[in-house]
């Protein structure tokens, strides 16, 4: 048997000036060659829509909170609790969701110490981020460090 870049395929060219029913008839079928016309125009509209929707969001890229976002942590649970917590098993869960909780209502009351700890930060179980690339990151930490736990741990909140 041959290569399959060898086999003659048989192939019909649509015209696209053509009435849509010219089409069907050199394709040998009802709806191939249907709505051709209608379907050049919309993708011609759908990019027409997409570019005007991008100038506006290019104008608040000016806006520091908005391009860097707020400063966060992700925090390595399982190196922080020496492999109890972990999700060796579905890098998107945990194995313990109740201790997890715990971990991470420890570490936002404790959020600064966490922060500023040079051997946690230096081993990265604390890993700086911010609030506009955290969702990236922790799926590319997850991927790189295969049964890790990676939590975003938020700054707790102003008291008004």
């Amino acid at each position: 048997m041959g290569d399959w870049e060898d086999i003659d395929w048989d192939t019909v060219k649509l015209d696209p000036n053509a009435e849509s029913g010219d089409n069907d008839k050199k394709a040998g079928s009802s709806a191939l060659g249907k709505n051709t016309e209608e379907a050049v125009n919309d993708g011609e509209d759908w990019l027409g829509e997409q570019q005007q929707e991008e100038e506006p969001q290019a104008e608040n890229q000016g806006d520091t909170k908005t391009a860097e976002g707020e400063p966060m942590i992700i925090v390595d649970l399982t190196l922080l609790t020496k492999g109890k917590i972990h999700s060796k098993f579905d890098r998107n869960s945990v194995n313990d969701p109740d201790a997890a909780r715990e971990w991470r209502l420890q570490i936002e009351s404790k959020y600064e110490d966490y922060c500023r700890n040079s051997d946690l930060l230096s081993n990265k179980t604390v890993i700086p981020a911010s609030t506009s690339v955290w969702r990236d990151a922790l799926v590319v930490l997850r991927n790189e460090n295969e049964g890790h736990y990676f939590s975003p741990i938020f700054p707790p909140k102003a008291s008004s």
